[in-house]
């Protein structure tokens, strides 16, 4: 396995973790948002939502990458 193949393993290992971790935290920050039993703790939740963009942001990236790289390996 030379360096390249090795490369693209690790990254598509990395892509395919950061979307795991991605959509766990999406789903969590998700659900406090819209569970009724944590409208007290909205104030202190509200902070949180920029986090949420980032990762959702991040999340898309990774799968667009994850798709391009993906592609791309076909047409070696």
């Amino acid at each position: 396995m030379d360096w390249y193949n090795a490369l693209k393993l690790v990254f598509v290992i990395g892509n395919i973790y950061a979307c795991i971790v991605g959509i766990v935290y999406w789903i969590l920050f998700y659900s406090v948002l819209k569970n009724p039993k944590y409208d007290d703790k909205l104030v202190e939740v509200l902070p949180l939502l920029k986090y949420l963009k980032i990762i959702t942001v991040c999340l898309i990236l990774c799968i667009s990458f994850s798709i391009g790289g993906f592609v791309l390996s076909f047409f070696e």
